[in-house]
């Protein structure tokens, strides 16, 4: 860990609280990236870089990806089709 590194153990980001660090990952460069070990809600354990972190580009596992962004309404007409449950 070089003076630059930003200690996150302990800080959530979205759904993501940040355990402990990882082992650095090398990018295409030959950069080292720091990596942090990351609990999400969901219970998953995942290694995630700390740009995306910081920057908010990672806020959970992944399990969020299949999650509407916007409010659905149970029985509201969208276009031709209308929502009858909400599953998770």
């Amino acid at each position: 860990m070089n003076s630059k590194t930003k200690i996150l153990t302990g800080k959530t980001f979205g759904m993501l609280k940040v355990i402990c660090m990882a082992k650095p990952a090398i990018d295409k460069k030959g950069w080292k990236r720091t990596m942090w070990t990351c609990e999400c809600d969901c219970g998953e354990k995942k290694d995630i870089l700390a740009a995306s972190l910081l920057s908010g580009s990672s806020k959970s596992c992944g399990c969020k990806s299949g999650l509407p962004s916007i409010a659905i309404t149970i029985g509201k007409k969208y276009g031709n089709w209308t929502p009858i449950e909400q599953k998770r």
